[in-house]
């Protein structure tokens, strides 16, 4: 039996040579032991200057440094950073449940000069709950890296503490030059009140921004603020993706501007409450017009089963999807706007079922940011997986009609008892309006 066993291990580390069995180790503030990490009682003050290729390091409620991320790698071995939780901490030795209650701050900010990095919280969606918090002391991002791939951040609150005194005090930084970045992943986090852009990327490709809440930034004149300012990315290979998130009181050029080839937009909610700093929003998805289009221009982009609610800034085209004319594959399907001022989508090459709608009657609790449908739309384009479901994995269709916009209605009847869509819809498809 034991001759079986070890060859088993054998096939298992010839097969998957990169697999490794990584160890645990513990932070926790204020720990009085022998600081080795290698309990709850002995865990580290702080993560240690140098981590270990293949390793966990469980976090402790409680405030930390800023660090930088910068271990040498070794092939394609992840070091992994997760907030510590009442079910899931590692050892029990010296562990106590208050550990697992609260946020790990990391105060300072965090870079990464190395790839393969995963930060996780391990708990916390939309505004609240996030296991770990991340934020500037001063003028720095938040998060910053140039030219790393593979890294994950998920269910973190990441902030600069309400500084917004100044341009170029982005949360997410990623300014990769000549070097392509690839496979970026920020998941379930809460990206707020910065002074330009909550997301910065350049030169990225295969990269994920996925059921994040994303609020107020601060515009200034001098200088382009965006909520997602993306440069020269994506292949056939590796598209980017933005799906399923929430956008509150972003203001700047334009909610998502991109540049480069292969975006999947599907599934977001974009808003204007006039709560945030003063709007100025031109666009919702779209490039940089007046500038040189062999550079700033796009080829197959999606943009489906988004929904646009009182988009109405500074412009005098506050809510646009716009690409470059002549470009091709960019399409625009199912996309909801409500109570915008001057929404339309130029130069798309296919563009159907994309709804204009002068009021609020649609969704459940308009006056408390409820956005989910309370009746059905006018039926949308059917579209192939993955972008049959909505943020809350409700499937589109199922009785009978693809609802618009970023939410699905759930009809509790067949779809021949379904209601009746509202009136005062504008239905925009390839080639006439209704």
């Amino acid at each position: 039996m034991k001759r079986y066993n070890f060859i088993f291990l054998l096939l298992v580390i010839l097969l998957f040579p990169n697999l490794s069995i990584g160890a645990n180790h513990y932070i926790r503030a204020g720990a009085s032991g022998n600081l080795s990490g290698t309990d709850w009682i002995n865990a580290y003050n702080d993560l240690p200057s140098t981590l270990v290729r293949g390793d966990t390091y469980y976090v402790a409620a409680g405030t930390y440094s800023g660090y930088n991320f910068d271990d040498d790698e070794s092939g394609s071995s992840y070091i992994y950073i997760k907030k510590a939780t009442i079910s899931d901490h590692g050892t029990s030795i010296g562990w106590n449940n208050f550990y697992g209650e609260g946020e790990a701050i990391f105060n300072g900010g965090i870079t990464f000069g190395s790839s393969f990095w995963e930060i996780d919280g391990s708990v916390g969606s939309g505004q609240s709950g996030h296991g770990i918090r991340i934020q500037s002391n001063g003028s720095q991002k938040v998060v910053a890296m140039s030219n790393q791939s593979h890294i994950h951040i998920r269910h973190c609150n990441l902030d600069h503490q309400g500084n917004v005194s100044q341009s170029g005090l982005d949360i997410i930084y990623a300014n990769s030059v000549r070097v392509s970045s690839t496979d970026i992943q920020i998941s379930y986090c809460y990206l707020h009140d910065c002074g330009r852009c909550p997301i910065l990327l350049t030169h990225t490709n295969n990269s994920i921004i996925e059921y994040c809440y994303i609020s107020r930034n601060k515009l200034y004149q001098s200088d382009h603020s965006e909520g997602y300012s993306a440069n020269f990315g994506g292949t056939d290979q590796g598209h980017n993706v933005v799906r399923f998130n929430i956008w509150k009181d972003i203001g700047g050029t334009g909610q998502i501007m991109i540049t480069g080839d292969y975006w999947d937009i599907y599934g977001n909610l974009f808003y204007w409450t006039g709560t945030g700093y003063p709007n100025n929003t031109d666009c919702v998805v779209g490039n940089w017009s007046g500038k040189d289009q062999a550079v700033f221009g796009s080829s197959f982009v999606k943009v489906y089963n988004n929904t646009i609610v009182d988009i109405s800034g500074g412009g005098t085209i506050d809510c646009e999807i716009y690409f470059y004319p002549g470009e091709q594959g960019n399409e625009a399907f199912n996309n909801l706007w409500v109570n915008c001022r001057s929404a339309r989508i130029t130069n798309a090459n296919i563009q159907s079922s994309n709804v204009f709608y002068g009021n609020n009657n649609l969704f459940e609790d308009y006056e408390n940011d409820n956005f989910i449908l309370r009746m059905s739309t006018v039926p949308g384009t059917q579209l192939a997986a993955p972008y049959d479901r909505d943020m809350y994995g409700n499937i589109r269709g199922v009785d009978g009609i693809w609802d618009v916009g970023a939410f699905e209605f759930n009809s509790s009847g067949d779809s021949n008892n379904a209601p009746s869509p509202p009136a005062g819809l504008k239905i925009v498809t390839n080639d006439h309006k209704i």
